[in-house]
């Protein structure tokens, strides 16, 4: 399991997705959000952090990232996937966080959304 360090701020100043790959991009944004975030129960305030906006801004390119932060290490990521997925036919997730993250990274192979 790879290890989350924090980002450095000037790491997260000017990184666009253009700038490095998606895929560091979205790791330098989860890293800042769970940091800032991890000790927080309510999930819009959450989502309310400015890193967490940026993935979502990120569209459709962060959804299979996603998908694999939830089936590797969970995290609240439900706000973002319907953000950015708006009205598809998405998952209806019941019972435990573990069964939740399940079905979405499921769904997520299903819809040829998984890395």
């Amino acid at each position: 399991m790879p290890v989350r360090r924090s980002p450095d701020e000037r790491e997260v100043q000017g990184a666009t997705p253009t700038t490095v790959s998606q895929r560091d991009f979205f790791v330098v944004l989860s890293a800042w959000w769970h940091e800032a975030t991890d000790h927080i129960s309510s999930p819009s305030e959450k989502a309310a952090h400015p890193a967490y906006r940026a993935i979502v801004d990120m569209g459709e390119a962060a959804v299979p990232f996603i998908l694999e932060e939830l089936d590797e290490h969970g995290g609240e990521w439900y706000i973002a996937l319907r953000r950015i997925l708006g009205d598809r036919s998405l998952p209806t997730p019941k019972g435990t966080t573990r069964q939740i993250n399940t079905e979405w990274v499921q769904w997520g192979r299903e819809n040829r959304f998984s890395p």
